[in-house]
Order: C-alpha cells, then structure tokens, then sequence
C-alpha cells in the first residue's frame, strides 16, 4: 500500500479490498512510523473501529498505553483495550490511572469504564479523584 493513510485504510477495509489482518497491520505500521500525534490519534480510532482481537494487538496498544507522550494517544489506546480486552485489561489499566498526570487522559479512560460497564474494571473508578 502506497500511502498509508488511516481512512483509505479503513475504505477499502469496509469494501472488502483488504482483509482485517491486512487492515490492522497497516494501521500498525503507522503507528510505529509516524510522530505525527494527528495522525497517530486518527489511526487509534480507526484501530478501534476495527476491533483488534489478538494478543499481539493487545501488546502493542499496552505498550502506547505506557510509553506514548501524548494523552490523547495513551487515552484512545486505553479505550480500545477497555473496549476489545475486556479480561485482559484490569492491569494496565489500573496501571495507567495510578500513574497518568492528565486529567484529559484520565477523563477519556473513565468515560471508557463507566460505557463498558464492566464491573471488575469499574472498581478502578475509585482510583481518580473527581
């Protein structure tokens, strides 16, 4: 794929033209590739959009949870771990709320606790301070 771009991605995603294994590594590869938080923040939507499924996924979007200087970036990749890795996500998720200094980023993560409405994970809400 020439350009890479999130919403071509996801275009040709929805018109069957790219599976989504194809679909998913290419959103992927931007992440790892690009430090343009516009871009990066538009790739995690479109990431969520897909639903990402497998572990690998899950590594790589804890790993932005973790180490991505950006809250926005680190709030989207909470959501979609909150969102696609409901039994995987009590960790780094208690993690990040014990750790993050953005009340932006913490809003985006409980907001994400409070639509899933997934009571091991709402017990964290406890953690962050109104």
């Amino acid at each position: 794929m020439s350009s890479l771009n999130p919403f071509d991605i996801y275009s040709k995603f929805e018109k069957g033209e790219i599976d989504k294994s194809s679909a998913l590594y290419y959103l992927k590869s931007i992440l790892e590739n690009t430090g343009d938080v516009t871009l990066k923040i538009d790739t995690i939507e479109v990431m969520g959009i897909i639903k990402p499924e497998s572990q690998e996924y899950f590594k790589f979007l804890e790993h932005i949870l973790i180490s991505d200087k950006n809250y926005q970036v680190r709030g989207l990749s909470a959501k979609i771990i909150i969102e696609n890795y409901p039994k995987l996500a009590f960790e780094p998720i208690r993690w990040i709320l014990e750790k993050e200094e953005s009340d932006l980023c913490l809003e985006l993560i409980t907001n994400a606790i409070i639509k899933s409405k997934n009571p091991n994970l709402e017990s964290l809400l406890d953690m962050v301070n109104p």
